[in-house]
C-alpha cells in the first residue's frame, strides 16, 4: 500500500510539472503563428517606421439626453502619424473639428513623443506633455506597435498563459504580454492566426475596472504590406469611445 502511494504521489507530482510547460508551449505557439502571419519575424525587424493617415470620432454617453440613449458627437478629426518604430519615436498631427460642448472650434497641433518625454506644438509654441499624458501616450504607441510580439520572441518570460477570452460574442485564445512596462491581453483570430484585440485592463472613473480592447480588422496586420487599419479602442464600460481607423 505504501509502494502505491508513493508512485501515485510521483505521478501526480509529474502531471503538476507538465501542465504548466505544456500550457506555457500553447502560449508560445500562438505568438509564433501570429508573427508567421504577419510575414515572419525577419519582417517585423526590417520594419523600421511607418507614415499613417486616418479619422476619427469621439463621442460622450453621459452626454446623452436620456438614460441609455444615443451618445453625443464630440468631435472629429483628421490625423497624419509619423513613426520611427527603430528609435521608439512619433510625431501626431491633429486637425480637430470640436462640436460640443461649446465654443465650436478648429483645433491643430502635433503631439511628439520621445522615448522619455514628450511635446505639444501649436501655433502658440511648444509645451511638455505631463508625465501621464506622455506615459498613455507611449503605451497606446507600444499597443498599436506592428512589432509588439516581437517583444515576446525576444523575452519569452514575459508571455503569460492565460484561458480563451471574449472578444463581443467570440471566445478566442490568449496571452498576456508585458512590455514596456504595461500589461496587455492579445486575443488571436483562431483562423487567421493573426492579433484580433490587445487588451489592457484600466479604471473608469464612473463604472471602475473595465476592458479597453484595440480592435484590429483581420487581414491588414502584416510587415510585408501596409499598415493595419485600426478599429475602435472601445470599452466594456458604457463610456467614450475613440475610432480611429488608419490606412
Amino acid at each position: 500500500m505504501k509502494y502505491a502511494l508513493s508512485i501515485s504521489a510521483a505521478l501526480l507530482l509529474a502531471m503538476s510539472q507538465v501542465q504548466p510547460s505544456l500550457a506555457q508551449n500553447g502560449a508560445n505557439n500562438l505568438v509564433k503563428r501570429a508573427i508567421a502571419a504577419q510575414g515572419g519575424a525577419d519582417a517585423l525587424r526590417a520594419l523600421k517606421g511607418l507614415a499613417i493617415k486616418g479619422d476619427a470620432k469621439f463621442w460622450e454617453p453621459g452626454q446623452a439626453k436620456v438614460a441609455g440613449g444615443d451618445p453625443k458627437l464630440l468631435e472629429e478629426a483628421t490625423f497624419t502619424i509619423t513613426w520611427d518604430l527603430a528609435n521608439g519615436m512619433a510625431r501626431t498631427e491633429w486637425d480637430r473639428d470640436h462640436k460640443y460642448p461649446e465654443p465650436v472650434l478648429k483645433i491643430n497641433y502635433t503631439e511628439t513623443a520621445l522615448p522619455t518625454l514628450g511635446f505639444v506644438t501649436d501655433q502658440k509654441g511648444a509645451k511638455g506633455m505631463s508625465g501621464v499624458r506622455i506615459a498613455a501616450h507611449l503605451r497606446e504607441l507600444e499597443r498599436a506597435s506592428p512589432t509588439l510580439l516581437l517583444k515576446a520572441v525576444d523575452d519569452p518570460k514575459s508571455v503569460g498563459t492565460m484561458g480563451s477570452q471574449k472578444l463581443g460574442k467570440q471566445s478566442l485564445p490568449a496571452i498576456s504580454l508585458m512590455a514596456g512596462g504595461n500589461k496587455f491581453t492579445v486575443l488571436f483570430d483562431s483562423k487567421t492566426h493573426l492579433p484580433a484585440a490587445i487588451r489592457t485592463r484600466d479604471d473608469d472613473n464612473v463604472h471602475g475596472d473595465s476592458d479597453f480592447d484595440l480592435v484590429l480588422a483581420t487581414g491588414r496586420r502584416s510587415a510585408a504590406s501596409r499598415w493595419r487599419t485600426r478599429g475602435p479602442i472601445s470599452s466594456t464600460a458604457p463610456r467614450s469611445r475613440r475610432s480611429p481607423i488608419a490606412r
